[in-house]
């Protein structure tokens, strides 16, 4: 054991005493990720909330938003009430031997069990055209995008209609928030938006998880303060 740990602490000192300090912002980006594909998604979050951006910096073709406080569950099925439904997942009393043995006639309340609670996404940040369509993906080219990796902030650079655009997307550390610089000559004319639209629940996810074709389900108030800025109430 001595001479091991003689070894050791003489190796330490030739490592310590025989190059310059560590560059550990160069160490870090050197093996910063590079990703072009447009509906390839990297995930940028603090642990609590997540935002996942394709390569447009947003969600134009895929990505969620998701937090650790942001469930859903579906409506109970039918002549079902919540006093009816068994806090421990289970309709067995005493020990289980085996496999969940529901009552007669409870398949719709044994499917619900299973979906619910299940994850919300919280809505999605897209580029779309002046009329509100969605951009498609060969209206893009010359895609670039970099994750810097000391920063965990994704840079990505593109062409529409032949026009640069530049974005990029950051997770707050510390808040459920994301944040989103857009540069581009387009956005001035306003022939770029960004649009921000919210689904009803699903299990579903690709390539987004949500259900985006029944507004009608579900309800979001707008309060604008000033023209730059509001609060959406879902």
């Amino acid at each position: 054991m001595k001479i091991i740990l003689g070894c050791l602490a003489a190796c330490l000192g030739v490592t310590a005493g025989a190059g310059a300090p560590i560059d550990r912002h160069a160490l870090v980006t050197r093996h910063n990720i590079e990703c072009n594909a447009l509906a390839t998604t990297l995930p940028l979050g603090n642990g609590e909330f997540c935002f996942t951006a394709d390569a447009t910096g947003l969600q134009t073709f895929a990505g969620n938003a998701m937090a650790h406080w942001g469930w859903h569950s579906f409506p109970l099925p039918a002549g079902w009430t919540a006093d009816r439904v068994p806090p421990t997942g289970t309709f067995q009393q005493g020990r289980n031997t085996g496999g969940d043995i529901f009552p007669k006639d409870a398949a719709p309340i044994r499917t619900w069990m299973f979906d619910n609670p299940h994850r919300l996404n919280l809505g999605r940040l897209r580029l779309c055209h002046a009329d509100g369509r969605a951009l498609a993906t060969n209206e893009i080219t010359a895609v670039s995008r970099t994750l810097d990796l000391w920063t965990g902030i994704p840079t990505a650079q593109f062409e529409v209609a032949g026009q640069p655009v530049h974005v990029e997307t950051c997770v707050d550390p510390q808040h459920d928030a994301v944040a989103v610089r857009l540069e581009s000559p387009l956005l001035a004319r306003g022939e770029l938006l960004v649009t921000l639209d919210f689904p009803y629940a699903s299990i579903k996810s690709e390539p987004w998880v949500g259900n985006w074709s029944e507004p009608e389900l579900h309800t979001t108030k707008l309060t604008r303060h000033d023209e730059h800025s509001a609060d959406f109430a879902r």
